[in-house]
């Protein structure tokens, strides 16, 4: 993006605003289970446990 006013930004990022890190250890057995539908699913082991955090905290 081009300004006609070159030491003008036109937009500014807010790190506060971007989105937090999670790290969560979880049992062996959970991660393998974790494991095996992603390979089933052919989706990502961080975008299950996004939606099954989603679907059990969803109420809060």
């Amino acid at each position: 993006m081009t300004s006609e006013f070159p030491s003008e930004q036109p937009y500014k990022l807010d790190p506060e605003k971007f989105p937090k890190t999670l790290s969560i250890d979880l049992p062996t057995e959970l991660a393998e289970h974790f494991q095996r539908l992603a390979l089933k699913t052919g989706r990502s082991i961080d975008e299950l446990i996004l939606e099954a955090l989603d679907k059990e905290l969803g109420e809060y």
